[in-house]
């Protein structure tokens, strides 16, 4: 496969872009999000929740990792859909909504039911002037630019955003040190390069990876901890560029009944940021190989214990903590997936499945989004 060739697709023109958008959302956003930390010690919310639809929703997945590990506040995943009817809502917790266009029904919706109740709102959404941005008290722009079809580069800023926020709330709220804040600060700062680094060194081995498994039925994606998040967009995006079945699940789940349906034509992804995960990852392999199941690792360049377990090793080289894990180990799966949907002759940005489209350009200073019909 020509990678020359490939580089026309919107696709991988987001992945390749978001170094350059990820490194602009967190300039323009640095000043705004420690000033944004200072008022929400100020009211004191007991809760934060976050909501969103699908890839937004994983997002928040990852997250609720870093509030609660930072910031010290109970966080809350919650679908937009289901946020009326499911959450315990009080007026001393955040919503936090997290859209790309701020134009999602389900999540004005929720935005909607949690200002009945006085709640306050932020909003991680990319169109400045979209109802969602009018209507929370608090907004963050992601300022992932134009993108296609799929969500590359305002997943990865929103988490970003998410990270960001909650190094100064653990400042704020005296969980962290200044010195431990500077060293976080710095981590999410190398974060855009660590993602052009992560794309240089795995592209062409992901490029092998969709050829070898053009014929691989389904796939199932597993992580844990904020690489949960991981797992899940992972999925999405396999469905969405290469039109292939997938589910996500921890780590721990595949082997409570989901293992029974693993065979031949299975493809099981692992996401191992973490060395300590070793031995139930070597048992999980056995496992997937007693059905059949054909297995890729992503893990650490430095974790040799893992590297001849499967059938494939994706390394990762990084200086970041595994806190930052989910900006750096969903990179192979973005390209996996677009990949994988050329090797199967599919087009990754015009999926069949899909009726229209959200597209945003820009229009003198600011982006519309827009629907383009199929």
């Amino acid at each position: 496969m020509e990678l020359k060739k490939s580089r026309t697709y919107q696709m991988i023109k987001d992945i390749l872009n978001q170094p350059p958008t990820l490194e602009k959302c967190l300039r323009e956003n640095r000043v705004k999000i420690k000033v944004l930390a200072a008022q929400i010690k100020a009211k004191s919310y007991k809760k934060i929740f976050l909501v969103g639809c699908s890839t937004t929703m994983y997002a928040g997945i990852a997250g609720k990792f870093a509030f609660e590990e930072l910031g010290g506040i109970p966080t809350e995943v919650i679908p937009a859909c289901e946020f009326a009817d499911f959450a315990h809502l009080t007026e001393d917790a955040l919503l936090i909504a997290i859209s790309r266009s701020g134009e999602t029904g389900d999540i004005l919706a929720a935005v909607s039911k949690a200002k009945e109740r006085r709640m306050d709102i932020l909003a991680l959404v990319e169109i400045h002037s979209s109802t969602l941005a009018k209507r929370a008290d608090y907004v963050l722009p992601t300022y992932a630019g134009s993108e296609g079809m799929v969500s590359i580069k305002s997943y990865t800023n929103a988490i970003a955003l998410e990270y960001l926020l909650a190094i100064h709330l653990g400042r704020q709220l005296g969980r962290r040190s200044d010195e431990e804040t500077q060293r976080l600060l710095h981590q999410i700062e190398m974060v855009p390069q660590e993602i052009e680094k992560t794309i240089e060194r795995c592209e062409e081995e992901v490029i092998s990876l969709a050829e070898k498994y053009t014929s691989q039925k389904n796939l199932c994606l597993l992580g844990r901890g904020p690489n949960y998040s991981t797992a899940m967009e992972g999925m999405l995006l396999t469905k969405e560029a290469a039109l292939a079945y997938a589910e996500a699940m921890h780590i721990g789940d595949l082997k409570h009944g989901h293992i029974n349906v693993i065979n031949q034509n299975s493809l099981v992804i692992i996401i191992c940021p973490d060395r300590r995960d070793n031995s139930i990852i070597r048992d999980l392999v056995n496992d997937v190989r007693d059905f059949q199941g054909q297995v890729v690792i992503i893990g650490r360049k430095d974790n040799q214990s893992l590297m001849g377990s499967s059938n494939n090793f994706i390394s990762i080289s990084t200086q970041l903590d595994e806190l930052f894990s989910p900006l750096i180990y969903l990179i192979p799966l973005q390209l996996f997936a677009f990949y994988l949907g050329l090797a199967k002759g599919i087009n990754p940005d015009h999926g069949p499945g899909s009726e229209k489209v959200g597209v945003f350009t820009r229009v003198g200073k600011r982006h519309v989004y827009s629907i383009r019909k199929r």
